[in-house]
């Protein structure tokens, strides 16, 4: 990569000796830029930067090549069918909307309207192959399957309508409805007929809904994203402010309702009964949702929804009501009858005996997720085929898992959890970080607070749950009194929180660092919190990191932290001689 920047730019500076074009001045100046952050010794950021140009690039190449194959697909030239070409430029697009990037220099977060665009984009291409996948004016039969490609127009109309969520509600109902209706409604539609037609498809071949496992289940992915839309504009619905909550509501109703899993469901009330209807179409939602893991057990999806319907059901029956409290028990029983699955005392253990089936550790990986490629992939396996997207699947199940926990106030699997994340297999975004790191005779940096790969984000996540339940400890125990039962708690955590703070693997330099950057620093917070409490004998609440470390501060958070890890050795002294012999360990491997 270096060689490449060099000779990028020696082209550039002959260009802009010979042209003195503004396009090649403004080029080298956008390498003189790159260039400061590698003479920074900021080789990661260096490398990312080259890696946005080169994305950029390979796309703009890819783009062109398929436009000229639609160019000659249309013309008859050559053996290649235009919706072919049509649904893979519509792929192509839908990919670049993952990850919300712009690729590029410098690479930023995608705006709403620019997401907008391209989703439009592939959208129109989806709708042509379609079309033309009608023709019978070309040699070569078309291999478009219309139900793939139809779902695929779904997911566009959907992602359209995910930018227009913050449009104005209409008050006046004989007004045009707002463009997220009408995108949502769309998508419904969309998801509606492509599951008649995967159905219809599949009894004629006289086989089922695919159950390989993997990213794609046939039709019953288009039965699962069907009520997870519908869901998924529910609960938009009931999570807004107060004063716009009814017209969301309404409007939430009038999309959902036009497709139902079960038609019974919309029996239950009358039409002007908001909170009655509200609760039909989440019940029917459940079911569907319900219906996606019990026909394939392995859904990841499917488990990962239900959970989080699950978990929001008491808002459902009263917006207003807090998720944090509160039994099973507050849920009328002829509500809750209709949902098998709220069967727990509590609704965060009706969730997490759904979601913990990804973690049941029956195979070698952390979270129950896995990629399969078909020989001929539909679209939506093609978007899911790549790391990144197999990435961001795990790391927000993991986080929902995580979460979920917390509320269940189950500690001990959060440590399970994280021992697995610790002795897992560098991953590839990790390994790429640490040798840029150690680039013309750097180290490699084993700080969890400036790693961005897939492990370090899993263990920042359950490190940083396990630091926030110390800190609910300690704030129930300043309540409370430190009682007997509290002192024990409290060196409890105190030997949590010390180990939290081993596994940062973070200097006093590098937390002030990531301070000031307002990154999350829970685990760092409740160590200095456990150990001031112990040595006061009453808890102590007063350190927070929020960004504004002067150099007095800094000079305490040193103080502190050293003081911490005194007191730890003093007390848990086999903490150290595991250390080491986990060190003596390493060394010897």
């Amino acid at each position: 990569l270096r060689d490449c920047s060099k000779q990028v730019e020696s082209s550039l500076s002959q260009g802009s000796g010979v042209n003195n074009t503004e396009t090649v001045d403004l080029d080298l100046q956008i390498w003189r830029e790159i260039e400061t952050i590698f003479e920074k010794g900021e080789y990661t950021p260096w490398a990312n930067a080259w890696a946005g140009m080169f994305v950029a690039a390979l796309r703009t190449m890819r783009m062109k090549a398929l436009r000229v194959a639609r160019y000659l697909a249309k013309k008859k030239l050559g053996k290649m069918h235009p919706s072919e070409v049509s649904e893979d430029i519509g792929t192509a697009l839908y990919g670049d909307l993952m990850a919300s990037t712009v690729y590029g220099f410098p690479m930023q977060h995608m705006c709403n309207y620019e997401k907008r665009s391209i989703a439009e984009g592939a959208k129109y291409y989806f709708e042509e192959a379609i079309e033309s996948s009608k023709s019978t004016d070309y040699a070569c039969d078309s291999k478009t399957e219309s139900w793939e490609v139809q779902f695929m127009i779904g997911k566009c109309c959907e992602k359209i309508a995910s930018t227009l969520c913050e449009e104005i509600y209409q008050s006046d109902v004989s007004q045009t409805k707002r463009m997220y209706e009408t995108m949502m409604t769309a998508a419904i539609d969309n998801y509606a007929a492509a599951l008649g037609d995967a159905q219809k498809a599949e009894k004629a071949g006289g086989g089922q809904d695919n159950k390989n496992g993997g990213s794609s289940h046939g039709s019953r992915e288009v039965l699962y994203r069907l009520h997870a839309t519908r869901f998924k504009a529910l609960l938009s619905a009931i999570r807004q402010a107060a004063d716009e909550r009814g017209l969301a509501e309404t409007e939430a109703c009038r999309i959902s309702s036009t497709s139902w899993f079960d038609g019974s469901n919309k029996l239950q009330a009358s039409d002007d009964d908001i909170r009655h209807n509200i609760w039909d179409l989440y019940v029917d939602c459940v079911q569907g949702l319900s219906s996606c893991r019990k026909g394939i057990s392995y859904f990841h999806r499917a488990a990962y929804r239900l959970a989080q319907a699950l978990h929001w059901a008491p808002a459902f029956h009263d917006p207003c009501f807090s998720l944090h409290t509160g039994s099973i028990e507050s849920i009328p029983s002829s509500k809750r009858e209709r949902i098998s699955e709220l069967d727990k005392n509590s609704f965060a253990e009706c969730a997490a005996s759904v979601i913990g089936t990804l973690f049941d550790k029956k195979r070698s990986h952390l979270v129950a997720v896995w990629v399969t490629t078909s020989t001929a992939p539909p679209p939506f396996e093609v978007l899911n085929d790549s790391v990144r997207k197999y990435d961001a699947l795990r790391l927000k199940y993991i986080r929902a898992f995580v979460d979920t926990m917390i509320r269940c106030k189950q500690r001990d699997k959060i440590e399970t959890f994280l021992s697995w994340a610790a002795s897992s297999s560098q991953d590839l975004a990790g390994f790429y970080e640490a040798s840029a790191m150690t680039f013309q005779g750097g180290h490699i940096g084993k700080s969890l607070l400036s790693g961005s790969g897939f492990l370090t984000k899993v263990q920042r996540a359950a490190m940083t749950a396990l630091a926030k339940m110390i800190l609910q400890d300690l704030a129930e125990m300043k309540k409370d009194g430190i009682i007997e039962h509290a002192r024990k708690l409290l060196k409890d955590d105190f030997k949590l929180s010390h180990n939290l703070f081993l596994r940062l693997h973070s200097t006093p330099e590098e937390i002030q660092r990531a301070a000031h950057s307002n990154k999350p620093l829970d685990e760092v917070i409740a160590y200095c919190r456990c150990y001031l409490s112990i040595q006061s004998g009453r808890i102590n609440d007063s350190i927070n990191l929020n960004g504004s470390i002067d150099n007095d501060n800094a000079i305490m958070l040193s103080s502190l932290l050293e003081g911490a890890s005194e007191k730890a050795k003093e007390m848990f002294p086999a903490k150290k001689n595991k250390l080491k012999t986990l060190k003596r360990q390493a060394e010897d491997a």
